[in-house]
């Protein structure tokens, strides 16, 4: 007999469903709750096979390593049932976790969790975040050019809107682990150049415009947010962005700004200028510092 399960259950699993896969630390920030009672709270629901637990692998994130969480397929079904998920939706987009991405993910997950809590410091904004889970074939943005020019797939598409002057601006998130080939003359490798030249592409041709409907705003053009894991890397992809044409729109900063500051705060060079003033992608007049270590 299967396990009725609570409202605080339910938005945990929910959570869960969002991210797809969550340490801890990540589920103690986006439900308000201390850590020692979501461990409890996982622990009980591991135990009715709704949830799978194991343990983070060293070097898989920033901060300490701790257990990770993701659904099982009697979680997924339960939320299906109690409407919280489309029931179209595939089992395995949320059982299936790719242990060599699983660093990638939980960075990802940080950054997007940071921008959930924005509103709670500035009432004025409000963040519109497509997920994977509801809205992954937005995702796949497919772009006109050569066949040189690779389909972008970005890591977060999200608006950012300010209340009193009613402006939106949408924003690509792009995730770097320091992996991925800064560039090559090679047409059929993947780099980071080829992905710039991808979202020009993508600029000129005002394809973003399709984003209107399913993030409710009017949009006049878009900044790349390059998210770097260390200064070093963020050193690397500000050289490659700044010998580029026409790269005002890319915004660059690495994990430690983002831990210790916040996205809202000016940690953020503006078209490569790793020397240069920082910005805030809230504008000088909202910027602010918002805090989140991952290690507390």
């Amino acid at each position: 007999m299967r396990k009725t399960l609570s409202p605080r259950e339910l938005g945990l699993l929910s959570a869960i469903a969002e991210y797809r896969v969550l340490n801890i630390s990540q589920l103690s920030f986006l439900l308000s709750s201390s850590q020692q009672m979501i461990r409890r709270k996982v622990g009980e629901l591991s135990k009715v096979a709704l949830i799978e637990v194991m343990r983070q692998p060293l070097g898989g994130s920033a901060g300490r390593p701790e257990n990770v969480v993701y659904l099982r397929a009697d979680g997924v079904q339960t939320l299906k049932e109690q409407g919280a998920l489309d029931p179209s939706t595939p089992t395995e987009l949320f059982t299936r976790i790719d242990l060599r991405t699983l660093g990638h993910q939980l960075l990802t997950n940080w950054f997007r969790i940071n921008l959930s809590i924005l509103s709670r410091f500035q009432s004025v904004l409000t963040v519109s975040f497509l997920s994977l889970a509801r809205d992954g074939a937005w995702y796949v943005t497919a772009n006109s050019g050569s066949d040189s020019v690779a389909n972008v797939i970005p890591d977060g598409i999200f608006a950012i809107s300010e209340a009193n002057h009613g402006k939106s601006l949408l924003f690509f998130l792009e995730v770097d682990m320091g992996t991925e080939t800064l560039s090559s003359s090679n047409p059929q490798t993947k780099d980071i150049r080829k992905k710039i030249i991808s979202y020009q592409h993508m600029f000129t041709d005002n394809r973003y415009k399709e984003l209107e409907g399913p993030l409710g705003g009017t949009f006049n053009g878009f900044r790349i947010l390059f998210l770097a894991p260390s200064r070093k890397r963020l050193d690397q992809l500000c050289h490659l962005v700044a010998a580029m044409p026409n790269i005002g729109f890319i915004w660059l900063t690495d994990s430690d700004s983002l831990f210790q500051r916040g996205a809202s705060a000016t940690i953020w060079a503006k078209a490569g200028d790793f020397q240069g003033e920082r910005h805030s992608i809230l504008g000088p007049s909202l910027a602010f510092d918002c805090p989140l270590d991952p290690s507390e």
